[in-house]
């Protein structure tokens, strides 16, 4: 059996989630016991990336079966449902 898996929303994606997403899944030590998948958008964590300086992989997925567990890649499970031109930090209806 492999290692359990934990899914992650990165909420607003014109909030702080993005953010805090990307932190967190940065800390290696946090995934030695469980693979994770992000559930948002990748323009939305690219450039969140970008943003912090973090040098991370996104891989998309369509199932479970395709999670990789390297820590230099990102699972993402991209709905493509967010609004190309959100403006991070400002209120939107569109971002939810």
């Amino acid at each position: 059996m492999g290692k359990p898996l934990i899914f992650i929303t990165i909420g607003d994606p014109a909030g702080i989630g993005p953010e805090v997403t990307i932190k967190s899944l940065n800390d290696i030590g946090y995934r030695d016991d469980y693979n994770t998948v992000v559930i948002g958008s990748a323009d939305i964590l690219s450039k969140t990336m970008q943003t912090c300086g973090i040098d991370l992989k996104i891989k998309p997925i369509k199932s479970i079966e395709e999670v990789n567990d390297d820590h230099k890649y990102i699972n993402l499970l991209d709905l493509n449902n967010t609004p190309a031109k959100l403006q991070i930090g400002q209120i939107d209806p569109r971002s939810g």
